[in-house]
């Protein structure tokens, strides 16, 4: 009996034994699940991260080294023409135009004689007599010169015995020509040509001075930058009355572009500005500016904080910039399609999405396609009739329906060419 006791004692404790060890695993399995799932969760948001960084690699390969054009294939219909076609340029094979001729230049005769031994005859003396019309060659030159203008005044006293008391003084000259700057250096076309080189055709203001100096004139650096300071102002009517031309319009395009000022301005820690333009069908105001916020569309469009309101312009095309977010609710806010385009485009490096970004690219190549057709149109209509609307109201219920959800079109829409 006391054995049986003993055993049962013995087998009381290994089945406890057992049941702490069972507890014991079951809490292992469970900590090794939870940490089994958390490293799963793990791998799948670091195979999301990889996968998110391929794409950001191939999108910065697609911008670094990758097609920079936009622009589609097109299939140009006709007969083919003779030999390779050449990526631009008139093609091989293609009717030509001809010389042009520049008649609204001035023209400078220059009568080239044969010698003077040519006209006259070895036996006799007798000279050549001129006969038929002369053969005529032209050619365009460029002529560049810089001069000094020397602007003499003469000065007239009274004459002997002349005592009139006419109220003129008893020594007369000439006025002072007008020049921008007083006593200045530079003339009014010197000025003229400096500002067209620099402002309109871009060139850089040392080059400029490098040009000049090649002219025969060294001319200071600062010399120049300072005739620009001085006569800047000079502007601010021009570039008012161009403010004011652009705020009547109805349709404007807007954007904006980094662009460097080399300045020290207080408060300003980098040179990074931002170059603003507003197209309308009349004006191209620039508007400069330190700061890239809405600010400066706010104090174009006259935006008041109080009324929420604007003073100026019904129709604004612009990207989709958070600085034009308030004339959401203010103005007819277009947004531009190259901009949307482009993402499609952008979009189509990720395999998956390929078919799908090709559509909506064929989509807007359709509504550049009708576009077109409506500019067309407008051109041999009367000037008095208003084009046709550049935009349609969208129903918004058939939009809705599932076969635009599955298909993107409507049975009454016409998908447009791929680009």
């Amino acid at each position: 009996m006391a054995r049986l006791l003993c055993e049962n004692v013995r087998l009381r404790e290994e089945s406890e034994g057992r049941r702490a060890r069972a507890i014991t695993d079951r809490k292992d399995a469970h900590y090794y699940k939870r940490m089994h799932g958390k490293a799963v969760e793990r791998l799948l948001e670091r195979e999301g991260q990889i996968e998110a960084l391929k794409s950001k690699v191939s999108e910065l390969q697609h911008r670094l080294f990758g097609r920079k054009s936009e622009r589609g294939q097109r299939v140009v219909m006709g007969s083919p023409l003779i030999g390779p076609k050449r990526k631009r340029g008139q093609q091989p094979g293609s009717a030509g135009h001809g010389r042009k001729m520049r008649k609204e230049l001035p023209v400078i005769e220059v009568e080239v004689l044969p010698p003077e031994d040519q006209l006259i005859c070895a036996h006799c003396s007798k000279p050549w007599v001129p006969i038929g019309e002369p053969e005529v060659r032209e050619e365009i030159d460029w002529q560049v010169r810089m001069v000094r203008t020397r602007t003499k005044r003469p000065k007239f006293r009274r004459p002997e015995g002349c005592n009139c008391q006419d109220g003129r003084a008893d020594i007369v000259c000439a006025p002072v020509p007008a020049s921008l700057i007083p006593k200045g250096l530079l003339g009014i076309s010197f000025i003229v040509q400096a500002l067209l080189l620099k402002f309109l055709h871009g060139m850089p203001a040392h080059r400029l001075v490098r040009m000049i100096a090649g002219e025969g004139m060294p001319l200071n650096a600062g010399t120049l930058c300072g005739v620009f300071q001085k006569i800047a102002p000079l502007f601010v009517p021009l570039y008012e009355g161009i403010l004011t031309r652009s705020r009547l319009q109805d349709l404007a395009l807007m954007d904006e572009s980094r662009w460097e000022v080399f300045v020290e301005t207080e408060g300003k820690k980098s040179h990074r500005w931002w170059l603003w333009v507003v197209v309308t069908s009349m004006t191209r105001l620039y508007i400069l500016s330190p700061s890239r916020s809405s600010a400066v569309p706010k104090d174009y469009f006259g935006y008041d904080e109080e009324s929420k309101t604007h003073a100026w312009h019904k129709q604004v095309m612009a990207d989709r910039y958070c600085s034009y977010g308030f004339l959401k609710v203010l103005l007819d806010l277009a947004y531009c399609w190259a901009h949307v385009r482009r993402d499609f485009l952008e979009a189509r490096s990720e395999e998956k999405d390929r078919a799908w970004a090709d559509l909506w690219v064929a989509r807007i190549a359709g509504i550049y396609s009708l576009n077109k057709a409506r500019l067309a149109l407008g051109c041999v209509l009367n000037p008095k009739r208003a084009l046709p609307a550049p935009f349609v109201e969208l129903d918004a219920g058939r939009m809705k329906s599932p076969e635009y959800q599955e298909t993107g079109h409507l049975p009454s829409d016409v998908p447009g060419p791929s680009p």
